[in-house]
């Protein structure tokens, strides 16, 4: 009776800590708030650190009129079955802007337009953004991999 009350246990400890593989990634997860969007949106990106150190969100010159400064982001079209690049980034004032710090569970959202660069028209398709995210603020030049550093795709109709 003693074994069968020690499996039991240890069987609800294993269960109650199993998540799904997506909450127990360490990772930058970069998302936006909707799957699909018309030229001229605004979108709202949200950026969660599920890693164990801190993440840096490089920030460009750009401010919104809230003086919230924008991340360096540039813009991907999926074309072929291959991600490549649909409008450049914001041109922006050389002006020394500090980057996003994101600490191990710090949350940060920014809001974008859809065409980055503000295109009239940004022809329908499947779209990502891409930011340049580090781990170290100035000691390091090299950008977390990709697949942290992405959002999710979405469509624009």
């Amino acid at each position: 009776m003693v074994l069968r009350s020690c499996l039991l246990i240890v069987s609800l400890f294993a269960f109650v800590g199993c998540d799904s593989a997506e909450q127990q990634a360490e990772a930058l997860v970069i998302r936006t708030e909707r799957t699909s969007y018309s030229p001229g949106d605004t979108v709202s990106v949200s950026f969660e650190n599920r890693r164990p150190a801190t993440a840096y969100v490089l920030r460009s010159g750009c401010s919104t009129v809230d003086r919230v400064w924008l991340p360096v982001v540039l813009m991907e079209t999926m074309a072929q079955g291959e991600w490549v690049p649909a409008a450049r980034g914001v041109s922006c004032p050389a002006i020394a802007t500090p980057p996003a710090e994101l600490l191990p569970g710090d949350a940060y959202a920014v809001r974008l337009h859809v065409g980055v660069s503000r295109l009239p028209e940004i022809p329908p398709g499947t779209y990502r953004y891409v930011f340049f995210v580090r781990d170290e603020v100035y000691e390091s030049e090299t950008d977390l991999p990709e697949a942290e550093r992405v959002s999710n795709a979405f469509t624009v109709r």
